[in-house]
């Protein structure tokens, strides 16, 4: 064993001067090489759906009474103002592609800032079915990182994960991105305080055909839905899982397994799924098979909220 310290010490001191090293390499080769030499290294700084300003916004918010967290179809799907008209503070916490991996990494990191009575958590069969890699990546160059963060990563045994942490690390540790500001409106998105992104524009036009996916939970995002629901829990804060509208092609087309989805839903807490339930045209109200327009989006935030003023499931507002 004595024999062997030696060897296991400069092993150590190999592991500790490579993970130093790492970082700084990732960083070089970013900004030396052209994108088309670095396809393992993706850093989408100021993404699509505006995770930048979101974040930025977050900084300064006061707690709320709800939050809605989750994929796309939460920052598109969830508007604060309609909630205001009903007396209610709220924040959105959805983001691009959002797997349960990332929504875990929230509510650990971001939730306690906000302390809402009420978190609506948008399910859908695909970020149970995502690899996360997506969102990760989003999370990482437009949030500042943290032990949170460095956890997430360990989770996704991915290179393009683990490249985009090494390289963020430099990046934040330098404040490259300190003063980087993101426009508010982009093509046809608004970002609107609160979290929410406005698209006005835009109707849904059916071409093609779907495939058909499982809607079975993959064993990792069902443990991180589970970690979450549990942090919840231990922070006091009551959740509601709700299914978000997508086109009624979509829906009755997309998956197949979903009353098993459903039934694993329903058997995790109180769980309403909209769709069917609100009056939409995949063709009037739709800009994607899967994401609302304004007008959509306000019908169904208003169906929504009536839904559970009915059932008593919504919270007393801090301030009328």
């Amino acid at each position: 064993m004595r024999a062997l310290l030696p060897f296991l010490m400069r092993v150590l001191g190999f592991g500790l001067f490579t993970a130093a090293l790492y970082p700084m390499l990732m960083a070089l080769f970013s900004i030396a090489l052209p994108n088309a030499y670095t396809p393992n290294i993706r850093y989408p700084l100021n993404s699509y759906g505006h995770e930048r300003s979101r974040m930025q916004d977050l900084e300064q918010h006061q707690p709320v009474d709800i939050v809605f967290i989750g994929s796309s179809h939460a920052y598109r799907g969830f508007d604060p103002r309609i909630w205001r008209q009903h007396g209610f503070t709220s924040f959105n916490l959805g983001s691009s592609a959002q797997s349960l991996l990332q929504t875990d990494l929230l509510v650990e990191a971001d939730m306690p800032k906000l302390s809402p009575k009420l978190v609506i958590m948008e399910v859908h069969p695909n970020p149970f079915r995502a690899d996360g890699i997506e969102s990760a990546v989003d999370l990482i160059a437009n949030r500042p990182i943290d032990m949170h963060t460095v956890g997430m990563a360990l989770r996704l045994p991915n290179v393009l994960t683990w490249n985009a942490l090494a390289y963020g690390l430099v990046r934040q540790a330098i404040g490259a991105d300190e003063r980087l500001a993101e426009a508010r409106v982009r093509g046809k998105d608004a970002y609107i305080d609160g979290g929410f992104v406005e698209r006005r524009s835009g109707n849904f036009d059916q071409t093609g055909s779907l495939k058909r996916e499982p809607a079975e939970p993959m064993p990792m995002q069902w443990d991180a839905f589970e970690r979450a629901l549990g942090a919840l829990r231990e922070q006091g804060v009551e959740v509601i899982l709700v299914e978000a509208p997508m086109t009624r092609w979509y829906y009755e087309n997309g998956f197949s397994g979903h009353d098993a989805f459903a039934q694993r839903m329903a058997a995790s807490g109180r769980y309403i799924n909209m769709n069917g339930k609100v009056e939409l045209s995949d063709s009037l109200h739709f800009f994607t098979k899967g994401h609302l327009n304004q007008a959509g989006v306000e019908l169904f935030n208003e169906a929504l909220i009536d839904t559970l003023e009915r059932r008593g499931w919504l919270p007393e507002p801090r301030h009328r």
